[in-house]
């Protein structure tokens, strides 16, 4: 059993001002430099893919995607120069888009070369200092098979959070 101290007083912590610059923690500043140096994100990027079998309503998993992204303030960061270093900004809304690629007529390699198609458009798309740091795609293989595609840069996830969640 713990005891505490009825003298404590504990703070909470309070959401960062949306739209202000936020300093970035020393792993980040390290990866915004080499993202700006090197002129190239997908070297930091992780795609990854979620098997769904199914009925799906699409318009749910947007909208549940899009309530994970207006609760987690990472989700809605983009890092950009201030002052001329690194800063992060947080967006007030989440912005995400969820296109949906329809391969049920394809043969199972054609499905799986489109798939992979998605996998490098996705990582090639990812720019931080617009924000797009997180993107997903939907892919339809049959009728109740899905794929849920992600790219991920690493200023927001990174290997361990894939790890913990496999």
């Amino acid at each position: 059993m713990m005891i505490i101290p009825s003298d404590l007083t504990l703070s909470s912590i309070s959401p960062a001002n949306q739209g202000d610059e936020n300093t970035l923690s020393w792993t980040q500043e390290r990866l915004w430099f080499l993202t700006q140096w090197e002129g190239d994100a997908a070297a930091y990027v992780h795609v990854g893919a979620i098997r769904l079998e199914g009925a799906l309503n699409t318009a749910m998993l947007r909208q549940s995607l899009a309530h994970i992204s207006q609760r987690q303030e990472i989700m809605r960061t983009r890092f950009d120069s201030g002052q001329g270093q690194g800063q992060a900004y947080i967006a007030a809304q989440a912005q995400v888009r969820l296109p949906v690629q329809d391969l049920r007529g394809l043969a199972e390699q054609e499905q799986a070369e489109q798939s992979e198609a998605v996998m490098a458009g996705l990582r090639g798309s990812l720019d931080v200092s617009q924000g797009t740091l997180l993107q997903f795609a939907l892919l339809w293989l049959t009728v109740e098979t899905h794929m849920l595609v992600f790219a991920a840069h690493q200023l927001i996830w990174d290997a361990t959070d894939l790890q913990g969640r496999q």
